[in-house]
C-alpha cells in the first residue's frame, strides 16, 4: 500500500450570501494502492462518453462507504467513491472502484 489518502465526508456550509458551501472534513488518513481500472459508458444527451473508473485497494475500514472521496495530496488528485466491495467478506481489504474527478 503505497500511497496515503485522506478520507473526506461532505458538510454543508453557508456563505455569507446564506447559500450552501459544499465543504470537506478529513476522516481519516488510509494507505492504498490506486491501479487504473475498466471503463463504462454514460450517455450524456445523445453522445456516449467514456467514463475511466479506478480500482483501489485498502485496508479495511468500516468508514469508507460510496458518495466519500479520497483525496492523494502527493499528486492532488481527487477520487469520488462509486462502490465499495469487501473482499471476500472477511473484513481485511476493501476494492474500492472510483471516479478520478478533474481539478
Amino acid at each position: 500500500m503505497r500511497s496515503v489518502l485522506t478520507l473526506q465526508s461532505r458538510s454543508i456550509g453557508s456563505s455569507s450570501y446564506g447559500a450552501g458551501d459544499i465543504e470537506w472534513a478529513t476522516v481519516v488518513d488510509i494507505r492504498g494502492f490506486i491501479q487504473g481500472g475498466g471503463g463504462s459508458a454514460k450517455e450524456a444527451g445523445e453522445a456516449v462518453q467514456d467514463e475511466a473508473l479506478v480500482t483501489i485497494l485498502v485496508r479495511y475500514d468500516s468508514r469508507i462507504k460510496p458518495l466519500l472521496r479520497l483525496y492523494e495530496a502527493e499528486t492532488t488528485r481527487t477520487f469520488e467513491i462509486v462502490e465499495v466491495n469487501n473482499d471476500d467478506d472477511r473484513d481485511h481489504e476493501m476494492i474500492l472502484s472510483c471516479r478520478e474527478l478533474p481539478i
